[in-house]
């Protein structure tokens, strides 16, 4: 039994807008970071219309490589939630994505079948992390890859000229997205310079010159707007022999201790489903994506400049380029072993089985988060918050870190200001001013006995976003130097309010 190509194109087509549509499943996304990226913008839009309560702390930061999705979000949070705004981007990034990768496989004569792959993995350690910045490059990342090809192949100014062009936006977009994609381009030029032997090497070789200027330049203005690079400690992570079993999770899921084995099993299954279709491989440029990603995902570190999950997030783009090596099996035989013809209905079957676990886990986040919006609409606006999250693991979304920087919707809906905040960090479009010296905490307070409390600190903030149990809770309140009120709660959520500190 095997599909007819019409059929299984309607199908992939309907699959694919089934996929964006997942998005639409939760009042709020299951996405740890997203929060923070939602504040981000919410105090950009406040500050252009001269309505921010904050501009005392923070200032506007254009040299941003985070300035592409943050100024999408922009205009659509004047007509839109930021929850629907990011939303709306997403969708739209995710068809990108999906449409990126088709052109790319075409353009490598790579199999039609495996389009199912590109599905797979943008719900994956990136999504649930809430990496907005880096989903939204991912899309450039690929038609620049594409575009590199096509001039390399065939090298012309116009073609030199938009690639420059592409490649300034994606510097925009996500600065290591940026430098991955330029190293991919570069090794997909060196290797059509061999095999022509550096025929045409000037005009092949010219819009990497202008991009590596770009990079300086942009480099040397931000080092003076913003400062050095925070130089902290490198982390490696995990050994090289462990990467590939944890990297092949993080496709589809992030390695979570709460996870199933269905997800990665199925994920895995799928990978494989390819070699039962009995296809030739792609050899030469198809295979140079794939060589670079994996020298990405051994040799990165997991954690530099003050940015985690480094390597982890770039799995994104496994089932991509895995697909692109793969040759297309127009001239394969009409007569195809049993398991050559079963092998594309079993690649939509896993792809289903995997994007019905993400929506089964969407969908039960969704009542689960229900009751966040209670202490959420107890919150007078315009105010400043402090998080506390002693238990941030979602058990709907199966994600042990998902309600760390959720409050940050105080931030992104009523025009408050939580700490911690993502003004902290400097590639952000919000820094704080550089008179300002905010609190030293790298991440919302989780331990209760990791901050010292004082009545300076805790005067900062009318409002305590709690997740914990009611131990938990009724100790913030005992151990805190000013009085705390519990204004509403529901489930685990709690919000405090802080009342007159005797000591000032």
């Amino acid at each position: 039994m095997t599909f007819p190509f019409r059929l299984e194109r309607v199908l992939f087509s309907l699959t694919s807008l089934g996929a964006a549509s997942m998005m639409w499943l939760s009042p709020r996304l299951p996405m740890i970071d997203l929060p923070q990226h939602a504040a981000q913008v919410a105090l950009w839009r406040d500050l252009l219309l001269g309505q921010s309560a904050w501009a005392d702390l923070v200032r506007i930061n254009l040299l941003t490589p985070y300035l592409l999705g943050y100024g999408l979000l922009l205009p659509l949070s004047l007509f839109f939630s930021l929850s629907t705004a990011s939303k709306i981007l997403l969708t739209s990034t995710l068809l990108s994505f999906v449409a990126a990768s088709m052109l790319l496989r075409r353009e490598f004569g790579a199999d039609k079948r495996l389009d199912w792959l590109f599905l797979i993995s943008f719900f994956g350690f990136c999504w649930k992390w809430g990496f907005l910045t880096f989903l939204v490059a991912s899309p450039l990342a690929l038609m620049m890859i594409w575009l590199a090809l096509r001039h390399a192949r065939a090298p012309s100014l116009g073609r030199g000229v938009v690639l420059v062009l592409l490649g300034a936006m994606l510097l925009l977009a996500h600065g290591l997205m940026f430098l991955a994609a330029l190293g991919f381009a570069g090794l997909q030029m060196l290797e059509t310079l061999i095999a022509d032997r550096f025929q045409a090497f000037f005009q092949r070789s010219l819009p990497y010159v202008a991009l590596s200027m770009i990079i300086l330049v942009f480099r040397l203005l931000t080092q003076q707007v913003n400062g050095a690079l925070k130089m902290d400690e490198i982390e490696y992570g995990s050994a090289i022999w462990q990467r590939p079993v944890t990297l092949l999770v993080d496709i589809a899921d992030m390695n979570d201790q709460h996870g199933t084995w269905m997800l990665p099993l199925t994920t895995i299954i799928l990978l494989l489903m390819p070699l039962s279709l009995r296809l030739g491989w792609n050899i030469h440029a198809a295979f140079v994506p794939l060589v670079g990603l994996i020298f990405i995902l051994l040799a990165m570190p997991s954690w530099a400049f003050e940015t985690g999950g480094l390597y982890f997030r770039f799995a994104l783009f496994i089932p991509v380029f895995w697909a692109l090596i793969f040759k297309s099996g127009a001239d394969v035989p009409s007569i195809e072993p049993a398991s050559a013809k079963m092998g594309g209905l079993a690649i939509m079957l896993c792809c289903w089985t995997i994007l019905g676990i993400q929506a089964s886990r969407i969908i039960a986040f969704s009542q689960e988060s229900r009751s966040f919006e209670t202490v959420l609409a107890a919150a007078e606006p315009s105010q400043r918050a402090y998080i506390m999250t002693p238990q941030a693991a979602s058990l709907g979304a199966v994600n042990s870190d998902l309600y760390e920087h959720f409050p940050a919707w105080y931030q992104a809906d009523k025009h408050g200001f939580v700490d911690f905040n993502f003004a902290n960090f400097a590639p952000q479009v919000i820094r704080f001013k550089t008179d300002y010296h905010p609190i030293e905490d790298a991440h919302p307070m989780s331990d209760l006995g990791q901050y010292a409390w004082t009545p300076q600190f805790i005067a900062q903030y009318r409002y305590i976003f709690v997740r914990g149990s009611t131990k938990a809770i009724e100790q913030i309140k005992s151990t805190s130097p000013c009085p705390l009120s519990l204004k509403a709660s529901d489930g685990l959520w709690a919000l405090l309010e802080r009342g007159i500190c005797p000591q000032l």
